[in-house]
């Protein structure tokens, strides 16, 4: 019985590769085709991508930051070189069909290197889950708010300044209770309101360099662009963190899709559509882009975590 659930996992996550990866590349080539077809590229295109990779970069970056200090809330030091080499390169498992979650290969990581429990490391990840869902529910809130009459705004600001704690204490009140499939109930899996309140603000950052990031590759094919525009759109720039912050929800749902692939594609094109006006195809290649700049960031850290030196390094661990 066990075995034919796992091969059915397994054959689920594989249809989702390919399906998602062939809406991916299909993707991919009409939007380019379409682009070049029209000819919006203007001066500032190829600094754009340039920038935008840069902002890739520091997204993933900051990723890193949030996982070191979610593990610090659980009293376990691993130090930033030591993530820098192996946490993106533990996630490389949620394009692999049968381990989707890069979760899982990264608990794997932790107990070979460190001997830190699957408890501990699944415990730290749900957290990490959680805490980008929450500040992307905050973004949405928070771009409500802008639609909403004046008197209600106040009332959405009041939503997501209390949504991170009233989520802290209720994470903190099931652990106690809920038993299966794992228990969490010891004192030593009480998460930090500090650490938690860091971690929502930091990828609160995160999702304002997404949205940077977008609004830049926006930029790059709008022929009308000029720098005074680019940098005092403050409001389009929060438009295109709304895009993005939704769409990677909607990619993230979509659990048998590795990583969301061609689902977060078609999210973010559909909502550049709506919150910009953009042509079709503008906002099909800027959704496709945004995918390809965030690889190839993933690439860059791979790259760099290849020449990082990690051996000889002390750890300091919870006992189990």
């Amino acid at each position: 019985m066990f075995k034919s659930k796992k091969w059915f996992r397994n054959f689920l996550q594989y249809i989702g590769l390919l399906g998602g990866s062939g809406f991916y590349v299909y993707q991919l080539s009409k939007g380019i085709h379409s682009v070049i077809a029209m000819g919006t590229f203007n001066p500032f295109g190829f600094l754009g991508l340039i920038l935008s990779v840069v902002l890739g970069l520091a997204f993933n970056y900051f990723q890193i930051i949030n996982w070191i200090l979610i593990l610090k809330g659980m009293k376990i030091t691993i130090s930033l070189e030591s993530c820098i080499k192996n946490y993106r390169l533990s996630f490389i498992a949620r394009y692999i069909p049968g381990s989707i979650w890069g979760y899982l290969s990264r608990s794997e990581w932790l107990y070979r290197s460190y001997g830190i429990s699957y408890r501990i490391s699944s415990w730290a990840s749900l957290i990490e889950i959680i805490i980008p869902l929450l500040a992307a529910i905050m973004v949405i809130i928070l771009y409500a708010s802008t639609l909403a009459p004046r008197w209600l705004v106040s009332f959405f600001f009041l939503g997501s300044i209390l949504a991170p704690m009233i989520i802290w204490r209720l994470m903190d009140f099931l652990r106690k209770r809920i038993t299966w499939p794992l228990t969490y109930s010891e004192d030593r899996f009480y998460f930090p309101l500090r650490y938690w309140l860091t971690c929502v603000v930091i990828f609160l950052i995160n999702w304002g360099l997404s949205g940077l990031m977008v609004y830049t590759l926006i930029f790059s094919l709008n022929p009308a662009f000029t720098s005074l525009n680019f940098f005092l759109a403050i409001r389009d720039w929060f438009k295109a963190t709304f895009a993005f912050a939704v769409s990677w929800m909607i990619g993230f749902l979509v659990l048998f899709v590795p990583a969301g692939m061609g689902v977060r594609e078609a999210a973010l094109q559909n909502l550049l559509r709506y919150v910009f006006g953009l042509p079709y195809e503008q906002a099909l290649i800027i959704s496709v882009w945004s995918r390809l700049i965030l690889l190839l960031s993933e690439g860059l850290w791979l790259i760099i975590g290849l020449f990082i030196h990690t051996e000889g390094e002390i750890l300091s661990l919870p006992r189990e």
